[in-house]
């Protein structure tokens, strides 16, 4: 699977791995050459945020957060990625849980 088929809906976050980036779906998970910070920049703000050094997730994906960590739903059961402290008031604010 070419990862221009993905839909920005069916990602639930991104993962760095050295030099690499997995996209992770509800079933699969894709690796790509690509680095965080050039993703970061090409991803819509309004649907993706960097939660961690090494995790930016899709906002709309998100079905719990608790405490710093971040839960979603996938085939496999949940699964947890970790909120970044330096990270964690931001994402807050983006999914409107503190004043902006």
């Amino acid at each position: 699977m070419m990862i221009s088929e993905l839909k920005y809906d069916d990602i639930l976050w991104i993962e760095a791995l050295e030099n690499y980036v997995v996209f992770v779906t509800f079933k699969e998970k894709h690796m790509v050459h690509f680095t965080m910070k050039a993703l970061d920049r090409k991803l819509p703000a309004n649907r993706f945020i960097r939660v961690h050094r090494s995790y930016i997730v899709n906002i709309k994906n998100i079905n719990v957060i608790e405490d710093n960590t971040i839960i979603f739903n996938t085939s496999e059961g949940p699964k947890s990625v970790p909120i970044g402290k330096s990270y964690r008031d931001n994402l807050l604010r983006e999914i409107n849980l503190i004043d902006k």
